[in-house]
C-alpha cells in the first residue's frame, strides 16, 4: 500500500519543512513541494488554498468515518460531485467532495456523509451520502457490536465488525463507491457493507505512474458498478506510530479476463486463489501465494496451500524494465499476487539450469493482466543490442548487471562510466536494484574449452559482456566494429576526439603508459601528453591501475584490434583534441622555425646524441657536440640523460 504511504508522507515533509525557517529546512521544503505537486498532478490533487488544514486533523478522520456535512461557505467547483464542508473531529472544517448526483444542501439543512478518502495533499475529504453506508457506518448502529464485554466499552459500526472478521485471500464481490486516479473504494454489500481500498491495477505509486494511464484507468469505473476484488490486507493502526493515517482493508481487484487467463487450477469462483496442484503451475497462470522467505536478491513463495508447490520471485520481475526494483518488506504467510512465468521440475527451454522452482513475476503490468512480454535470454542477444537491466552487485572491478531472472552479465568498472570519478568507486554510484541501459558487447556460450589443447582442459561457462557507454551501433558513422583474431569479442575502434575513461596498465619510463579503454581496446599516452605543464617527472603521476579522463587523439589498428592515442592533458580535453595557445605541442617539424626554444622529454641516449620527444609524433635529435659546452664522456651519455628527462632545446636544423 505504498500508494496510501506516499501522500502522507510527502505531505508530512513539506508541512515540517516549511514551517521551520532555516536555509536548510526550507530547501527541504523546495524538494518535497516540488515531490508532492508531481503526485498531486498525477493523482488529479489540487491544494485547497481558502482552507489550509493541518495534517494532525486530517489524520483523526479514517476511511469509514461518519462526519456531518453542511453547505460549503465558499462556492467550489463542483464538476466532478457535489461540494460539502465537513465537519471533522475536533472542530476543524474541511473541503468535502461527494459523487454526483448526492444530496444538495441549503443553507441551514445538515447531512451525514461516510468518508471515503482523505487525501493530504489536496486536504479534500471524498466522501459518500449513501443512507445504507451511513447506517452501517454509525458506531452502534443496525448489526454494530461491542467491541469489548463490558457494555461500558466504544460501540463499534456494523462494517467494522464485519471487516475484522474477513480473512486474507477471502474473495468479496464489491460495488464501487469512489474511483480517483490510482486509487479504487469499494463497498463490500455481503460484508456489512464494510470500505477497502484497492488499486486499479497492481501499480499503487502515484508518483511512478504516468498521470494519462492513471485517469485513464480510474475512469473505467464508476459509482454503483459490480466488481471482484481478494482481501490482502485487514485493517490496521499506522504502522509508523501516527505518521500517517490509520490503513484501512486492502484488497486487490479481480478481472474478468485475468480470471479466464488463471485457468479453473488458479481460482475459486472467479477470483485468484492458491495453486491446487503442481501441474497447475503453467505459464500465464495467476496465483494468490504466500511468502516463504526472502533472500539477497529474491523472494521465496508458496503457490499451494499445502507449501509442497514452491515459487521465487526475482527482483527482476518486482519492477518494470526503466524502474528501480526492491524487495519488498514481506512478512512469512503474507500473501502475495503472482504469475507463473515457468520453471518448476522442468528445465527452462532457453537451456537454464533447473532451480526446481516455479518462476513468477509480479511486475505490475504482468499482475494487472496484461500480456507477458517474453524475458530476455542471452543466447538471443546480437552484439550492439540495447537492452534493460536492473544493477545486482557492484564491486570495485565490474558491476554485475540481471536483464532478466535467467540472464546475468558483467560490466567492466571502464565500461560503466566515462567519468573517472564514477569508475573509481562502482559502488558508490550503482546501488542494487538501480535500472541501467546497457550494450551488449560480446556473449560466449557454454561448452567452450579454457586451457589450450591437451588433457586438463576445463569447460567454461557462459559469459555475457555489457556495456553502460552506449556508443553508436556499428551500421551508424563514426565508428567501426572489428572482431579480435580467433574470434574473440567485438571490439569497437575509439572515435577520434571522444572523451573516454582510461584505466593504467603500465608505465615506460622516458616513453609513456600503456593505458586500457572500454570495449578492452588498448591506448597509448606518449610522454608529453600526460600534463599541461613541463614537469620534471610527469609520469611520476601515474600509477597502474589508476583511472582518468581522457580524449582520442587518433585511432588505428594494429594486428586486427584498435588501438588508440589518448591524451590526459587537461586542455586537450577540454578541446577534444590538441588545444593552440600556450599548452600546445608541434606535431610537424614545419610548425618550428631554427632558433626557436623548445622542451621535450628524452626518449633514448647513446654515445652518439640525444633522441628528445616534443610531441607524440615528433622527436628531434641532438647531437653528441650539442649536448654541452663541456667535454662528455661518450660512455656517460646515457647516465647524464636518462629516458624521461625534461630538457630545453634550440631549433638547429629542420629536417
Amino acid at each position: 500500500a505504498s500508494f496510501l504511504r506516499e501522500r502522507w508522507s510527502i505531505a508530512g515533509a513539506r508541512a515540517a519543512a516549511l514551517e521551520d525557517g532555516d536555509e536548510g529546512d526550507e530547501e527541504e521544503g523546495q524538494k518535497a513541494s516540488a515531490a508532492a505537486e508531481s503526485v498531486e498532478a498525477a493523482l488529479g490533487s489540487a491544494r485547497d488554498a481558502a482552507a489550509p488544514l493541518s495534517l494532525e486533523a486530517l489524520r483523526a478522520v479514517r476511511v469509514g468515518s461518519v462526519v456531518e456535512l453542511r453547505k460549503p461557505a465558499t462556492k467550489r467547483a463542483s464538476a466532478d460531485g457535489v461540494a460539502y464542508a465537513a465537519q471533522l473531529p475536533g472542530g476543524a472544517s474541511a473541503p468535502a467532495l461527494a459523487p454526483a448526483g448526492s444530496q444538495k444542501l441549503k443553507k441551514e439543512e445538515t447531512a451525514r456523509g461516510v468518508v471515503l478518502d482523505v487525501d493530504p495533499l489536496s486536504s479534500v475529504v471524498h466522501v459518500s451520502t449513501s443512507d445504507k453506508l451511513v447506517d452501517a457506518h454509525s458506531p452502534g448502529g443496525e448489526g454494530g457490536e461491542s467491541s469489548g464485554k463490558k457494555r461500558a466499552a466504544a460501540p463499534v459500526s456494523a462494517a467494522a465488525d464485519a471487516a475484522q472478521r474477513l480473512r486474507v485471500g477471502a474473495r468479496v464481490v464489491a460495488t464501487v463507491a469512489l474511483s480517483r486516479p490510482g486509487l479504487l473504494v469499494l463497498s463490500l454489500p455481503k460484508h456489512g457493507h464494510a470500505l477497502g481500498v484497492a488499486a486499479h491495477h497492481a501499480l499503487w505509486s502515484g508518483a511512478g505512474a504516468r498521470p494519462e494511464l492513471l485517469a485513464a484507468e480510474a475512469a473505467k469505473y464508476s459509482s454503483g458498478q459490480k466488481v471482484q476484488a481478494v482481501v490482502t490486507s485487514l485493517p490496521s493502526e499506522a504502522a509508523d506510530g501516527g505518521a500517517a493515517a490509520p490503513e484501512p482493508l486492502q484488497l486487490s481487484m479481480v478481472d474478468a479476463p485475468l480470471a479466464a487467463a488463471a485457468g479453473d487450477a488458479a481460482v475459486s469462483e472467479g477470483g485468484v486463489g492458491p495453486l491446487r496442484r503442481a501441474t497447475d503451475a503453467r505459464p500465464g497462470v495467476h496465483a494468490l501465494a504466500r511468502v516463504a522467505d526472502t533472500s539477497t536478491t529474491e523472494l521465496h513463495v508458496l503457490l499451494d496451500r499445502r507449501g509442497a508447490v514452491r515459487g521465487r520471485v526475482h527482483f527482476t520481475e518486482l519492477a518494470a524494465p526503466g524502474q528501480r526494483a526492491s524487495l519488498p518488506s514481506a512478512s512469512p504467510e503474507e500473501p502475495v499476487h503472482v504469475v507463473v512465468l515457468g520453471g518448476g521440475k522442468a528445465a527452462d527451454r532457453q537451456g537454464a539450469r533447473s532451480t526446481g522452482l516455479v518462476e513468477c513475476t509480479m511486475r505490475p503490468l504482468d499482475v494487472a493482466g496484461g500480456a507477458i512480454a517474453p524475458r530476455v535470454a542471452a543466447a538471443d542477444l546480437s552484439v550492439g543490442q540495447i537492452v534493460q537491466g536492473w544493477v545486482r552487485e557492484a564491486t570495485g572491478s565490474a558491476l554485475w548487471v540481471c536483464l532478466s531472472h535467467k540472464c546475468t552479465g558483467r560490466v567492466a568498472a571502464l565500461e560503466a562510466s566515462e567519468d573517472p570519478a564514477v569508475v573509481a568507486d562502482l559502488p558508490k554510484h550503482f546501488s542494487f536494484g538501480a535500472p541501467v541501459t546497457v550494450r551488449v558487447v560480446a556473449f560466449q556460450p557454454a561448452g567452450g574449452e579454457e586451457g589450450g589443447e591437451g588433457e586438463g582442459e576445463k569447460k567454461r561457462g557462459s559469459r555475457l559482456t555489457l556495456s553502460l557507454v552506449l556508443r553508436p551501433r556499428a551500421d551508424e558513422p563514426g565508428e567501426q566494429l572489428l572482431r579480435a583474431e580467433g574470434g574473440g569479442e567485438a571490439l569497437a575502434e575509439p572515435v577520434e576526439g571522444s572523451i573516454v575513461s582510461v584505466q593504467v596498465k603500465s608505465v615506460a619510463p622516458g616513453k609513456g603508459a600503456d593505458v586500457k579503454l572500454a570495449d578492452g581496446v588498448v591506448g597509448r599516452v606518449h610522454i608529453t601528453e600526460v600534463v599541461d605543464a613541463w614537469e620534471a617527472d610527469p609520469l611520476g603521476r601515474l600509477s597502474e591501475g589508476q583511472t582518468a579522463r581522457a580524449v582520442v587523439l587518433r585511432s588505428r589498428t594494429q594486428r586486427g584490434r584498435p588501438l588508440a592515442d589518448v591524451s590526459l592533458r587537461a586542455s586537450s580535453v577540454a578541446a577534444f583534441g590538441d588545444a593552440p595557445g600556450e599548452h600546445a605541442r608541434p606535431l610537424e617539424a614545419a610548425e618550428l622555425q631554427e632558433g626557436q626554444l623548445v622542451r621535450g622529454y628524452v626518449k633514448e641516449a647513446s654515445a652518439r646524441g640525444a633522441f628528445v620527444s616534443l610531441s607524440r609524433s615528433l622527436d628531434g635529435f641532438v647531437p653528441l657536440r650539442q649536448i654541452s659546452d663541456e667535454f662528455i664522456d661518450e660512455k656517460g651519455v646515457s647516465a647524464m640523460l636518462p629516458p624521461g628527462t625534461l630538457v630545453v632545446a634550440r631549433v638547429v636544423k629542420l629536417a
